[in-house]
């Protein structure tokens, strides 16, 4: 298994020292321990965690749940290891999409285990959700497949059977026909301001009734059919 940085939210000191040199004796990286709700979403925020194993009821007026909710919003997964499993405390536990739950005392292939799976479970999950997105193409060059992240992409051109993209670096020729890209780039950022033409619209500099100004400089025409609905799509992107 990868070393996985994880956060230790756990208010009894011995047990909060216990849980960490057992982690890290797994490999991982413990980015911090921390006694108090506010003092775990604070180091959430000051570092980059794969994982996090916390505690429910914590000091303050704030418990785990309300560090899981945080969490929960940005998906990165939690374990609860807890001495608390009555009815009340699982009721509220339920609301949150914890990835184990662990009552104290644990041993060390419990929580080595749980991690493990915890982690690999909300990877699983993101690949096959079908709200994971897709943020390149893949294009084949020189006998090998190679992507075009959509950041780095201005604007795509149609040439024939082909399409060229043009990015911050070059211009790449592919052999996929501009209509059949609407797949591929089934994104916000992006829009068919003519039939020959499909706009980044992050990297729209102005505008007219006929055409886009990218930063480039480049000048794109917008075609009579499809001018309302840009300046409704643009209007919905930029606000």
């Amino acid at each position: 298994m990868e070393n996985l940085s994880i956060l230790i939210v756990e208010d009894n000191t011995l047990i909060a020292y216990d849980i960490k040199e057992k982690v890290e004796n797994m490999g991982h990286h413990v980015v911090g321990t921390a006694a108090t709700a506010d003092a775990a979403i604070r180091l959430h925020h000051e570092n980059s965690i794969d994982l996090a194993i916390l505690d429910i009821n914590l000091k303050g007026d704030k418990d785990g749940v309300e560090v899981a909710k945080v969490l929960d919003a940005e998906d990165i997964p939690f374990i609860y290891l807890t001495s608390y499993y009555d009815q009340a405390t699982l009721d509220k536990v339920k609301k949150t999409r914890f990835a184990a739950f662990i009552t104290k005392p644990y041993s060390e292939i419990d929580l080595k285990l749980n991690i493990e799976l915890a982690y690999y479970k909300r990877k699983l999950v993101d690949l096959d959700s079908p709200e994971r997105k897709k943020d390149f193409v893949v294009y084949h060059e020189n006998k090998m497949n190679k992507k075009i992240h959509f950041d780095d992409i201005y604007y795509v051109k149609a040439d024939d059977n082909y399409s060229v993209f043009y990015t911050d670096k070059r211009k790449i020729l592919v052999r996929i026909p501009l209509k059949n890209l609407d797949d591929e780039l089934k994104d916000a950022r992006f829009f068919r301001t003519h039939r020959s033409y499909i706009v980044n619209m992050d990297k729209i500099q102005s505008f007219s009734n006929n055409a886009v100004i990218v930063t480039t400089g480049d000048q794109l025409p917008i075609s009579n059919s499809r001018r309302k609905e840009f300046k409704t799509h643009l209007k919905a992107y930029w606000h």
